[in-house]
């Protein structure tokens, strides 16, 4: 998924298996709890404010990919 780099969400991941491809580091991560194949995360990228875009992915073997315009190959 193509992602604006600037814009501002919160991203929320309980996963079983997860794959994913997403840029922690541009994010202020604030639960991360790998236990054996089992993810929960909760991160936001941007200021927080009430109504911002939200993420939020569930699932078993789930594969999740954040780009930018400029990462993108179109």
């Amino acid at each position: 998924m193509a992602i604006a780099d600037a814009l501002n969400y919160r991203f929320k991941a309980n996963l079983k298996f997860p794959k994913l491809d997403i840029d922690e580091e541009s994010m202020d991560v604030r639960i991360k709890i790998l236990e054996s194949s089992q993810l929960e995360m909760e991160a936001t990228k941007g200021t927080v404010t009430e109504g911002m875009a939200e993420f939020v992915v569930n699932g078993y073997d789930v594969a999740v990919t954040f780009t930018t315009p400029s990462q993108s190959l179109y």
